[in-house]
Order: structure tokens, then C-alpha cells, then sequence
């Protein structure tokens, strides 16, 4: 609700400017009150529904493209296979008790489970098969994280295909460009420094180029509250 009153400052230059703020207050109270009865209502209690306010701005960036699915997104779509939520902890039928599956005092629990390893039939009994586990665990990690650093790869390689890779301003092919557009393409190169290319060297055969921009424009506004 805006409302507007024109009134003149001599008003209130004399004995009764107490009493014309108050029937000024009076009245504009008056007027916000009518406006407000004036919305929808419920008759219950006599309760007034005020508006929702609505906020619209634009926004700065556009909107992120989806992330491309790993292989193995993709190959649970192909076959149907859908993530679950594990438990925190399992119940170990030799302990018959419950272990933590993953976090704290899950080593502690994997040391007690494989304390013993039963050598194979036809296999050497003085090899360290201790040594020969940790090293597959070590193998199977850095598989994992080769297969998340492909990912990532793939990732930005699409995001590079989307937004393309080339700059700004450059729309055919190096080999297609005439002189005129590379001399306007290394004129925005200069200028896209912060001294507007004033300490740029020039070629030899390039013209001297005009330096007197203009970095920013001053403009006063003049705000007259009545």
C-alpha cells in the first residue's frame, strides 16, 4: 500500500504543527487500515490473509548441465540395478555378534576376521600370503581411483563438448581467418588487459592503435524525496 499526501512545509512553522501531525498520523493510519480490510478475509476469528510476497530475480549464470553417468551408472541402468542402503553394522555368525561394516573399529574387525589363511593344496608354505593380500588391496584401490579419475575425465571432456573449447570471439578456424579478423581478435586481446593495452608492444606492421578509453562513466543522480 503506497499513499501519497501533498502538504506545505509552512503547515508546520506554527503553534498548531503538533496537532497537524497527529490528524496527518490519524489519517494515514486510516487509509493503511482501509486498504488492508479491503483483502480477501476469513471469518473465522476475523483473521485477515495477506498476500504472499513473490521475489523474481534474475539469474546471474545459467543453469549446470546434468553430469554424464559413469560406466557403472550406466550399466546399473542397463541391467536394472537399483542402490540399497546398507546397515551400519552385520551380524557375524562366527562371533555370533554384531561388527560395524564400515568406519570406527571396523580395521580392528578385519584383523580379528582374518587372523588365519588357510594355504591351498599345491601352493608354497613359505610365502608371506599376508603380503600377497595387502598387496591385492592396494592393487584394487588404485584400480578404483584410476576409474574415478577416467570419470572425471569424461566429465569435463563432455562439458567441454557442450561449452565449447574455443575463446570468445573466435568463430572459424585459425587457417580461415583473413587479416581483418585477426587484427580486430589481437586488438581485444590487448584491450582485455587491465591497462586497456596501454604497455602492450606492438608488431612491426601494426597501426598505431587509439589507447584514450574510457574505463568508467560517472553518472549523478539527483533524488528529490517530497
Amino acid at each position: 500500500i503506497f499513499y501519497i499526501f501533498e502538504f506545505s512545509i509552512s503547515d508546520f512553522l506554527f503553534s498548531y504543527a503538533e496537532d497537524k501531525v497527529c490528524e496527518l498520523t490519524r489519517d494515514n493510519t486510516q487509509h493503511l487500515f482501509n486498504g488492508i480490510w479491503k483483502l480477501e478475509r476469513l471469518t473465522v476469528d476475523n483473521v485477515v490473509c495477506l498476500p504472499l510476497p513473490v521475489l523474481r530475480i534474475p539469474r546471474e549464470k545459467p543453469l549446470p548441465e546434468n553430469k554424464p553417468l559413469t560406466k557403472w551408472q550406466q550399466y546399473a541402468q542397463q541391467k536394472g540395478i537399483r542402490q540399497r542402503k546398507r546397515d551400519k553394522k552385520f551380524f557375524d555368525k562366527d562371533t555370533k555378534e554384531w561388527r560395524p561394516r564400515y568406519g570406527y573399529k571396523r580395521s580392528r574387525v578385519e584383523k580379528e576376521k582374518d587372523w588365519l589363511i588357510e594355504i591351498p593344496e599345491g601352493k608354497d608354505p613359505m610365502v608371506d600370503y599376508f603380503a600377497e593380500r595387502e598387496k591385492d588391496k592396494q592393487e584394487r584401490r588404485s584400480k578404483n581411483e584410476l576409474q574415478r579419475l577416467r570419470n572425471i575425465k569424461r566429465s569435463r571432456r563432455f562439458s567441454d563438448e557442450v561449452i565449447g573449447n574455443k575463446p570468445l570471439g573466435i568463430t572459424v578456424e585459425f587457417n580461415d581467418r583473413d587479416k581483418h579478423q585477426l587484427l580486430n581478435q589481437l586488438d581485444r586481446a590487448k584491450r582485455a588487459t587491465a591497462s586497456f593495452g596501454k604497455y602492450q608492444p606492438n608488431l612491426k606492421s601494426e597501426k598505431q592503435q587509439n589507447k584514450n578509453y574510457t574505463t568508467h562513466k560517472v553518472c549523478e543522480i539527483l533524488l528529490i524525496i517530497y
